[in-house]
Formats: structure tokens, C-alpha cells, sequence
């Protein structure tokens, strides 16, 4: 049996004055680079569409505007040797070879 121990965080902060994040936008932005990944790839079964939206997760564009590829969630960084491991199945194999240079 499992015993979990209940944990509680308070945090109190005075009034702070921030922008809403405009999910509206966020949402369509997320649509739209799906439907390119998704029409980058060769004719695909249902599985390799899944599989393309799976690896797209772990590419982000760095503040730099530059592609960079996660090496482990949530502590990973940009790491030269999974970068180099996972590109070809993440990228190259997607059909992002623009990404990939």
C-alpha cells in the first residue's frame, strides 16, 4: 500500500499588475504548427501523424529564435549528444529539415 504524506505551499505576494495571456491566440498558433507538421510528412499512416506530434514536443525555439531540442523533461537543457541521438527521428524523419540545419 502506498502512504502519501499531504504537503502544503503558501505563497502571498502583494498586487501585481499583469498582462492575461491571450489563450485565444496561443491556442490557434498551436493548431496551426500542428497542420504543419502534420502536412510536412510523406503520406503517413495514422500512427506516424501521432508519432510526428509526439516528437514535436520536445523541440522548442530558444528566446534566440533558434530550434533547439529538450534532452530530458522538466531538468533537461540543450545537450549537444541527445541533440545529435534524436535529430534524425525528430526532425529529419518529420520532414523539419529546415529546423534541423
Amino acid at each position: 500500500m502506498t502512504h502519501y504524506t499531504r504537503a502544503w505551499l503558501v505563497l502571498g505576494a502583494g498586487e501585481v499588475e499583469a498582462a492575461a495571456p491571450d489563450v485565444d491566440a496561443w491556442i490557434s498558433a498551436e493548431r496551426r504548427h500542428r497542420i504543419a507538421i502534420v502536412t510536412a510528412l510523406p503520406p503517413a499512416t495514422p500512427a506516424l501523424r501521432r508519432l510526428a506530434l509526439a516528437a514535436a514536443q520536445c523541440t522548442i525555439t530558444t528566446d534566440g529564435e533558434q530550434p533547439a531540442i529538450v534532452a530530458g523533461y522538466p531538468d533537461g537543457g540543450c545537450r549537444a549528444r541527445e541533440t545529435l541521438i534524436s535529430l534524425p527521428g525528430l526532425l529529419l524523419a518529420t520532414g523539419q529539415r529546415e529546423r534541423a540545419q
